[in-house]
């Protein structure tokens, strides 16, 4: 099987994520804001199904993601800096469309559960009038700013939940 993923970073705009109160002493990294928006994502997500945790990474915020037995997570990175923080980068944070199962000790393909997590997510964004999708793109460079040069190039997914 082709295993044929590439992240699809959906860049956002709003000002509807302000950063939060005390969130300087929860990010690990300067400048790794997002928590705002990480806890739209836990309350949009878990409305459609998943369950959804988030918390700060070195590289931004992570939302673990868990739905009928499928794991997966959602990395949000800050483009913009502060004060204004209004443009941030969201991607499924996936290795692959395929991983190893040891009960099945084959391959399995995760592709449909990936494809309508990257779909959910996109229609939280673009259902809701405060957002504005500004673009899809495979290439984080795409969708970051030269602030932002602590985002690993290339990405490295954070353990799974």
């Amino acid at each position: 099987m082709s295993d044929d993923y590439k992240d699809e970073f959906i860049q956002i705009v709003s000002d509807k994520f302000p950063k939060q109160p005390g969130e300087d002493d929860e990010i690990i990294n300067e400048g790794m804001y997002g928590q705002a928006l990480c806890l739209y994502l836990e309350a949009e997500m878990a409305k459609l199904g998943y369950e959804a945790a988030g918390c700060a990474e070195d590289w931004g915020w992570w939302v673990g993601i868990n739905k009928d037995n499928f794991k997966s997570g959602l990395g949000i990175y800050c483009t913009s800096e502060p004060p204004a923080l209004k443009t941030y980068a969201v991607c499924v944070l996936e290795q692959g469309f395929s991983k190893w199962s040891w009960t099945k000790f084959r391959k399995v393909s995760r592709k449909d559960e990936i494809l309508k997590l990257r779909a959910d997510l996109l229609s939280v964004f673009e259902n809701d009038p405060e957002i504005t999708v500004k673009r899809i793109s495979d290439d984080p460079r795409g969708v970051t700013t030269p602030c932002q040069s602590a985002v690993p190039y290339p990405l490295v997914c954070p353990p799974r939940i």
